[in-house]
């Protein structure tokens, strides 16, 4: 008598559950975002009343309603320290995404500052406004003859200030003599 009012039990919870209407969401994961405008093989220029200050290049050229993508691509910014140097930074990697003040670049990326620090990765990211560099991959730094490399970078382009782990260093000393 008790195992039957158990099953029974038992059918009558399944067929609430089973008549309980479920909501079920659909979430999109990845948007198919056509870009507002593309370029291909195009060359960009910023020209100001002075003089030329940024050059983008690029084999493809996406703008997107909140971001751009360049696709190998170099972009050299020019900006007068004073009034009688300029200084030249310039960039390139095989992808770029520019989100607001932001520089995501991967592949083959190559960084050459104006104070002559080279540096090579396959991942940087760059926030533009406060000029820091950053990874988490390997990375390998040349100025002038002395060369280090590492992983997870970290570059204030504003006082030179570097900070790496796993770093390996190759100076070149000079005898004076």
């Amino acid at each position: 008598m008790g195992i039957t009012r158990f099953v029974i039990f038992l059918f009558v919870i399944s067929i609430v559950f089973l008549s309980i209407n479920k909501k079920t969401e659909i979430i999109n994961i990845e948007k198919d975002e056509k870009p507002v405008v593309s370029f291909f093989d195009s060359i960009m220029y910023e020209i100001t009343t002075q003089s030329v200050t940024q050059v983008v290049q690029s084999k493809e050229a996406y703008s997107f309603k909140d971001k751009d993508k360049l696709i190998d691509a170099m972009i050299v910014v020019k900006s007068e320290n004073n009034e009688t140097k300029i200084d030249t930074n310039i960039v390139s990697a095989k992808e770029i995404l520019k989100i607001d003040d932001y520089l995501y670049l991967k592949e083959d990326v190559d960084l050459q500052l104006s104070n002559n620090f080279n540096i090579k990765t396959q991942e940087l990211d760059i926030d533009i406004k406060n000029k820091i560099a950053t990874n988490k991959v390997a990375f390998e730094v040349t100025k002038e003859t002395d060369k280090f490399i590492g992983d997870t970078l970290y570059l204030n382009g504003i006082n030179n200030h570097i900070i790496a782990k796993n770093t390996h260093f190759k100076i070149k000393v000079e005898d004076n003599e």
